[in-house]
């Protein structure tokens, strides 16, 4: 218990590279779902019976998540920017992260809690629409449009413009 070695305690909390690991950690859940969009993960567990009930939980919707910044913080270990060591702390600290937002969105933190936790849509952007098993009701056809109702400046080089549903 001295001055001494209080500083040396801080001074090995200060490093840059256990800065940047932490960085990396609690960007992992952003990156892995930004992953996940691009390759419409959602649509693509939503036709397995048994995972679209899962990722409707915000609990199962975490445990994909992990399994994702698992995937990525080993692609950082195999690559040798960091140890073993480190690339399971910055999967644990996405985990806790995720798991703590997914327990903030079931309700089961007491508010006191849970207003200082940041909201991670990791449910939401995992579940897609699975509840409506990929229908979304009658959008309507383009063959209904009278011919005297088409307008060309609706049209941009070529191609009609539409709304996007989604």
């Amino acid at each position: 218990m001295s001055f001494k070695g209080y500083k040396t305690f801080v001074n090995k909390h200060l490093s840059v590279r256990g800065l940047g690991l932490a960085a990396v950690g609690l960007a992992l859940p952003a990156l892995a779902l930004a992953g996940a969009a691009r390759i419409n993960l959602a649509g693509h567990l939503a036709k397995v019976p048994i995972v679209n009930n899962v990722i409707a939980n915000p609990y199962g919707s975490a445990a994909v998540a992990s399994l994702l910044t698992a995937g990525i913080a080993y692609g950082v270990y195999s690559m040798g920017y960091a140890s073993q060591a480190e690339a399971i702390g910055m999967n644990s600290i996405a985990m806790a992260l995720m798991f703590t937002a997914a327990a903030k969105t079931a309700g089961h933190l007491p508010s006191s809690v849970g207003q200082y936790v940041p909201d991670m849509p990791v449910s939401g952007s995992l579940a897609g629409y699975s509840g409506y098993n990929g229908y979304l009701g009658y959008l309507g056809s383009e063959h209904e449009v009278a011919e005297s109702d088409y307008n060309p400046g609706s049209e941009i080089f070529g191609i009609q413009r539409s709304v996007n549903v989604f």
